[in-house]
């Protein structure tokens, strides 16, 4: 499987650090990470990233804003996206869906699990593990 390339989002820095190691250490993915989604979308459309993981905990009109203006941009639309969100409930689910989100994942993830969420999520293969 060749390398994943993750732009995550969220203004809590040691998530920042944990999601990048964990990602990182579990199948060596590219993290790319920022604290804003106005930083996000000018590194989303400069890197063009296989997915983006946004912090559901970032205020709920920045985000339909930053789901808008991605789905508005033809180099980033395709890009999907997945939540981190507090409550992964269906009714949440289907929210962030209708806003055009690839996946909700629970807030209470354990790192080591993350990138399988992700790569699920996804539909991407699993790296052999050698």
């Amino acid at each position: 499987m060749s390398s994943k390339h993750i732009l995550v989002i969220s203004d809590i820095k040691d998530a920042l650090r944990v999601i990048k190691l964990s990602l990182q250490m579990t199948v060596g993915w590219e993290v790319l990470t920022v604290d804003s989604e106005s930083e996000g979308l000018i590194l989303a459309d400069v890197s063009r990233p296989d997915a983006i993981l946004l912090d559901a905990s970032l205020l709920e009109t920045s985000r339909l804003s930053f789901i808008q203006a991605l789905q508005a941009n033809p180099a980033t639309q395709h890009i999907p996206v997945i939540v981190i969100a507090e409550s992964a409930r269906s009714g949440v689910q289907r929210q962030f869906r209708q806003l055009g989100v690839t996946a909700v994942i629970p807030q209470l993830f354990e790192p080591v699990d993350l990138a399988n969420h992700i790569a699920e999520a996804l539909d991407w293969p699993w790296p052999d593990q050698d």
